[in-house]
């Protein structure tokens, strides 16, 4: 039982090479942890049953309890909080063997938020510690505080900064602002995506800056990574995992130790698509987007998605956010608020959208109107983690 896995019609449609006795042994070791029964026998990966959010909780906090835990919470930003126990080593020797941004020269600025139940602060602390280059553990900072710390940061001698896409770009513009002088070489990111108009504000302040990219959640922690040579939306999925690709989320398995957690079959909120990389390296893929980012507005289902990559497309829009209003647990809205940061009108931008998606200006009963758009000075972000939030349910 050391074949390859394949899906039960033979087609490949996975990412990654597990062998079927690898993933029977991990569902074994799942089941000592309270997790389900595992079969006796299996094939594919169809014969063993998914994981979810209560599964994560009750296997992981059994996994680590050995060994001392970390209660970390995901969720919160687009859907309902998960919480998970995570080892203090945090899987960071698998994480390290496997990507390489730090070396014990660097000093890394630490944009993460500690505190919160929000693990990308510790596991930054965690990798900078494996690697032993030094770290200023700042949290985030808006552009207007920089400056007040620049003489820290220079004596510090920093030279790598760490967030989400959104508080570097915070940062660096800053740093643009007082004219600060850090002689930044790396960037190390993870928690978003990186907005088009950002990212490029990023490289003009800062040639030539390396950007090491991380793809994963707090519940299964570093599932993949990218280097400078792979665009910025490819990664490459760690060794030891399989991704099965599934329009209502890719599934995630691990087979072998020095994990936060074994997993098997994870559900993950994203569609995942399998493609080449132009660095060369096996097992690339790109998030689409999320798997439940479709909504039903009047009597039509539109996704979020869709109408968040047109409005990005259209001049004069840098970045966008959907605000819905309505029933969430059944994914029907009543109101579309739109928000978005560019130097577009409002009209202009308004007649493009409906022309593009019939039937998203349907009235109310009463006539009133149902789809509004305005222009504002800066989206909407979780106050947690700084993260932007593109598509936020309202009361």
């Amino acid at each position: 039982m050391s074949d390859t896995i394949v899906n039960h019609s033979g087609k490949l449609n996975t990412i990654g090479d597990i062998a079927i006795d690898k993933v029977l042994e991990t569902a074994r070791n799942l089941h000592d942890c309270g997790g389900a029964e595992p079969p006796l026998i299996a094939h594919t990966m169809d014969d063993f049953e998914m994981s979810d959010s209560d599964s994560i909780r009750i296997t992981s906090k059994a996994h680590a309890q050995n060994n001392g835990t970390i209660l970390l919470c995901s969720g919160g930003t687009t859907g309902a909080p998960k919480l998970t126990f995570v080892p203090y080593e945090q899987s960071i020797n698998r994480i390290a063997n496997a990507w390489h941004p730090l070396q014990p020269e660097n000093v890394m600025l630490n944009l993460y938020n500690p505190g919160r139940l929000w693990g990308s602060h510790y596991y930054m602390m965690a990798l900078a510690q494996k690697i032993g280059c030094g770290v200023v553990p700042m949290g985030s900072l808006m552009p207007d505080e920089v400056e007040s710390y620049m003489h820290i940061l220079q004596t510090a001698r920093v030279d790598t900064l760490a967030g989400t896409p959104t508080a570097i770009h915070d940062f660096v513009t800053g740093l643009k602002k007082c004219n600060g002088q850090l002689n930044i070489k790396k960037i190390m990111w993870v928690g978003e995506p990186w907005n088009k108009k950002k990212k490029q504000e990023v490289e003009d302040i800062i040639p030539k800056v390396e950007f090491w990219g991380n793809y994963g959640s707090i519940e299964t922690y570093v599932i993949a990574s990218n280097t400078p040579k792979c665009p910025h939306n490819t990664f490459h999925l760690h060794p030891d995992q399989l991704l099965e690709l599934d329009e209502d989320g890719a599934l995630l398995t691990r087979v072998g130790v020095g994990w936060t957690v074994p997993t098997l079959r994870y559900r993950l909120g994203d569609t995942l698509e399998k493609v080449t990389c132009q660095c060369g390296r096996p097992h690339a893929f790109q998030v689409r987007g999320r798997a439940d980012s479709s909504f039903l507005f009047g009597s039509k289902l539109f996704d979020s998605s869709h109408i968040l990559a047109f409005l990005q497309e259209q001049a004069g829009v840098d970045e966008a956010q959907l605000q819905l209003r309505g029933v969430k647990s059944q994914s029907v809205a009543n109101t579309v608020d739109i928000q978005y940061v560019g130097n577009a009108l409002p009209n202009d931008v308004l007649e493009k959208l409906i022309d593009n998606f019939t039937g998203i200006n349907m009235p109310g009963l009463n006539g009133s109107a149902r789809l509004s758009i305005k222009s504002v000075p800066q989206i909407a972000r979780n106050e947690r983690t700084h993260k932007i939030t593109r598509v936020t349910w309202l009361n």
